[in-house]
């Protein structure tokens, strides 16, 4: 483990958004085995075979062996340390890493969100990362869309329902795939503005709907800057 952090900052530019994301995710994976003893593995094979959207799959055990040797030796300072790879990611815009933010839950407990919710440093950590997903979904992070629209659309502690907001993150996301991979794409025609499931979210006006929209074409702009830089 130490060895594979190591390599990692010998090989590449120091405080590197990107590499740090990647230096949470190798600790975090070993956090994960090392509680569990087995991990969820991306089987890319599957995709290109079977085309399945979320090939997910238990780890074999010349993995978990393999696994075993990178892990055993992680101490505490190393497992507590994922959190400040975790927030330079988070400053630097990196994509998904906010939502992994709420993930991992306040100081890395997400039960504190339901359990301590009346906790002000619970409730400053929620209103910063309020703020923080906000900003990347208005970005037009894909990662960070894709996850505020589901849960606007049915509300939890840390987002709130919010169909209007469901609405908007969802038609951003088809107006962008649109712009990326063409109108008849996939991910273009599923969030259409005028799709089934755009339409299916409930509670919204007509004005409601115009004036998201606008706002989504705003967040499709500023998507395509992200792209360009």
């Amino acid at each position: 483990m130490r060895r594979r952090l190591q390599s990692r900052s010998n090989s590449s530019p120091p405080h590197d958004p990107e590499n740090e994301y990647k230096a949470y995710w190798l600790i975090r994976d070993c956090e994960i085995f090392n509680r569990e003893h087995d991990n969820l593995i991306m089987d890319t094979d599957q995709v290109t075979k079977n085309h399945q959207l979320l090939p997910l799959r238990g780890m074999t055990d010349g993995e978990k062996q393999h696994e075993t040797k990178v892990c055993t030796d992680m101490t505490e300072r190393m497992r507590t340390s994922r959190f400040n790879y975790l927030a330079d990611a988070v400053k630097a815009g990196v994509s998904g890493a906010v939502v992994q933010v709420v993930d991992e839950g306040p100081f890395g407990d997400r039960s504190a969100l339901t359990t301590r919710p009346d906790d002000p440093l619970v409730q400053e950590w929620t209103a910063t990362v309020k703020e923080q997903l906000s900003k990347q979904a208005e970005s037009g992070d894909l990662v960070t869309l894709n996850y505020l629209w589901a849960h606007r659309l049915i509300g939890d502690a840390m987002t709130p329902k919010d169909p209007a907001l469901a609405y908007r993150y969802a038609v951003a996301l088809g107006l962008i795939f649109k712009e990326v991979d063409g109108p008849q794409g996939i991910g273009a025609t599923m969030y259409a503005p005028d799709g089934n499931l755009a339409q299916s979210i409930p509670d919204l006006s007509a004005e409601q709907r115009a004036a998201e929209l606008a706002a989504a074409r705003h967040i499709a702009d500023a998507a395509r800057e992200r792209r360009h830089h």
